[in-house]
């Protein structure tokens, strides 16, 4: 088995041959191994790849020169006794004529060292009947669904693989894809393939990726067909994707919903909330409230309501957090009946289930009194209990515009992530943007500066109203702030004006984001971060603009939910 990385690589040859080949889909724990023989500053994305193919022990490659990276790959592996044959194909960026005749001669000559390491002759029989015909790539919506599906394009990196499985799950049409992973690789070559120059013509014409030279880049198709957002991935600190980025929210105007990866599993969490967030802001954007099959239920066959439906006019909104577990129950009238804050603890089901015990309790209520349950936050799966689920980004928002219905900023952070979201009147999602690669700028890179000085968590705040010298923090990196902090309290900086610097430097993290989405004044701050005098301060100073902090900022997000949830149920007859 031959294992391949670009859509250009010519694998109908290799069926000529009677070998069997796979593209190499990067999904992986770690880096480790890989590490060890690459730099890492190197792409993570070349690194993970090798790292794939040692742990699937796969020995055959074929690559080409798409990218610096995967020249130094192709460098790496060439001298590796791991791997007995690595062909290199030298790839042309454009599809004239001239081009189409110099990727013949590499074709041709990728065919003289597979018959010379296969010790065979190329059966072109065989190769021309492994062509796939040409089809469109549009596959026709489904006549059952409730509703028309999201048209999507996709652009940029190759398509993590978690995100082409959940295009199965979720209601989406894909109408563009000009990403490395284009499954439909012939969709736009028509002609008949009978000689090697037909082949290298149709390789060349396929919708071209970011690095080859070809008008056909931005689709005026797209502009005919609008699609309704643009899934745009980059690999991690690759600098190229971010002018195909501009160019593409340039042209087209769609929403677009770019995801940076380095391809390890890791990420899995944040790429669905980024994910479903973008499509409930596109169905929100319809005037689509899908109230009779919630989007994002937990069971994929129809949704059953309970029994209690009819006659239980009480919801619950849970919020499983990475820190807390916040629950809110609410009635038919709008009124909070209870609410619990727990920690998630080790394992986040039993924390949610304990929250919404401690709920129940404190309104001397049981689980069958609740008619039903929405969960969100990173956790939101792991509720047994829940009939659906919901990102929290659109739960906060639910839930501030609740609570002041002037809000249009919402300022969200948490234990792992920070967000700011944009929202209409109607409490819908205009824009948001997240920082969730970093726990600088979150509750957890307070907590850790907390145990570092030997404070409590809650103590930050008040502690940080004492200061009397300015002592900035300038590493925007945990560790290193973490580092900078000890040599601070080397320098014997009173510990209020240390506290008041790491306050500043989560204020202008969140400031940043700000600017990226645009501040529209009413501004709320939701999350257990709001608790923190200092960090509102800093940031109100920082935005130039009141901030507004609910009298309990953690559970906006569980009232969004049972807002949904209230939404959910039928009106009694």
């Amino acid at each position: 088995m031959t294992g391949y990385l670009c859509k250009y690589t010519p694998v109908e040859i290799l069926n000529g041959f009677s070998e069997m080949t796979e593209r190499i889909e990067p999904k992986i724990q770690s880096i480790c191994c890989a590490d060890g023989m690459m730099h890492p500053n190197i792409c993570s994305y070349a690194r993970a790849v090798l790292e794939t193919c040692l742990e699937k022990n796969i020995s055959r490659l074929v690559l080409t020169n798409c990218c610096d990276s995967i020249r130094r790959l192709y460098d790496v592996v060439l001298h590796d006794p791991r791997f007995e044959w690595v062909a290199f194909i030298d790839l042309p960026r454009k599809n004239d004529g001239a081009a189409v005749g110099f990727f013949e001669q590499e074709l041709y000559r990728f065919v003289e060292g597979a018959q010379t390491f296969f010790s065979q002759s190329f059966d072109q029989k065989r190769f021309f009947d492994s062509i796939p015909p040409s089809r469109p790539a549009n596959s026709e919506p489904d006549p059952r669904a409730p509703f028309p599906p999201v048209r999507l394009a996709l652009a940029g990196a190759r398509i993590h693989p978690d995100l082409k499985k959940w295009f199965t799950s979720y209601p989406v049409r894909i109408i563009s894809d000009t990403t490395c992973t284009n499954p439909n690789r012939f969709e736009i070559f028509q002609q008949k393939i009978e000689t090697m120059n037909d082949y290298a013509r149709a390789l060349l014409n396929q919708p071209p990726c970011m690095r080859m030279n070809c008008t056909e880049r931005y689709p005026d198709s797209l502009l005919e067909n609008r699609p309704e957002g643009i899934l745009y991935q980059t690999v991690k600190f690759c600098d190229f994707y971010g002018y195909d980025y501009a160019l593409w929210r340039e042209r087209f105007g769609s929403p677009l919903l770019k995801i940076e990866t380095d391809y390890t599993s890791g990420s899995q969490g944040q790429l669905i909330t980024r994910f479903e967030a973008f499509l409930e802001s596109i169905l929100a954007k319809r005037g689509l409230e899908t109230p009779h099959k919630p989007l994002f239920a937990l069971n994929k066959q129809e949704l059953k309501m309970r029994k209690d439906l009819q006659t239980s006019r009480i919801v619950a909104g849970i919020d499983v957090g990475s820190t807390s577990v916040n629950v809110a129950l609410m009635d038919d009238t709008f009124q909070i009946l209870a609410s619990s804050i727990v920690k998630t603890g080790s394992k986040s089901g039993l924390g949610a289930q304990n929250a919404l015990n401690e709920a129940l309790k404190a309104a001397h209520l049981m689980l069958s009194d609740i008619g039903y349950v929405v969960s969100t936050g990173y956790g939101r799966t792991v509720a047994s209990f829940s009939h659906e689920t919901v990102t929290e980004i659109t739960c906060h928002a639910r839930g501030a515009l609740w609570l002041d219905p002037g809000v249009r900023t919402v300022i969200d952070i948490g234990g792992q992530d920070s967000k700011v979201m944009r929202i209409d009147s109607g409490g819908e999602l205009i824009n948001f943007v997240m920082n969730d690669k970093c726990a600088a700028g979150t509750g957890k890179f307070l907590e850790m500066m907390a145990r570092t000085l030997e404070l409590e968590i809650e103590d930050l705040g008040p502690v940080s109203l004492r200061t009397k010298e300015k002592v900035p923090i300038s590493s925007m990196c945990t560790v290193f702030a973490e580092s900078e902090v000890i040599s601070l309290i080397a320098q014997n900086k009173e510990t209020p004006d240390i506290v008041k610097g790491l306050c500043d430097s989560v204020a202008t993290r969140t400031a940043a984001l700000v600017s990226r989405v645009g501040k529209e004044e009413k501004v709320m701050m939701t999350g257990g971060v709001a608790k923190n005098v200092g960090v509102v301060n800093s940031l109100r100073d920082k935005l130039q603009i009141p901030l507004i902090v609910p009298p309990e900022p953690q559970i906006v997000g569980a009232i969004g939910a049972a807002l949904i949830a209230l939404e959910r149920v039928s009106p009694p007859t």
